[in-house]
């Protein structure tokens, strides 16, 4: 069972942005939607290109911003071409301030 790892400061999401972090050899962008914080892998499925790099939030979806691929904030599924295949999405829970998140 995975353990959760304090990640960044719940004070560093906002509605709409995507924030990254590296913890490890993950690369990891978090997001906040309603109140909520999610967290995916930063690398897009496409063409290894990051997230956070440009890339923005458009309802429950991140869109990277090189070529239009779209995926669903929740879960991690591809959800616009050109991405084939999901992105990695993380559990992730609020502790004192920090979001933690569940990489392993």
């Amino acid at each position: 069972m995975a353990q959760f790892v304090q990640a960044i400061p719940f004070t560093a999401l906002k509605e709409g942005d995507v924030v990254p972090a590296r913890l490890d050899a993950y690369y990891l962008a978090f997001y906040l939607l309603e109140g909520q914080p999610y967290c995916t892998d930063d690398l897009c499925t496409h063409e290894d290109n990051m997230l956070s790099d440009g890339g923005y939030v458009d309802g429950d979806e991140v869109e990277c911003a090189y070529h239009g691929a779209r995926f669903n904030l929740k879960t991690g599924r591809a959800t616009r071409f050109p991405a084939n295949s999901s992105i990695r999405s993380y559990p992730v829970e609020v502790r004192d301030g920090y979001v933690y998140v569940a990489v392993g």
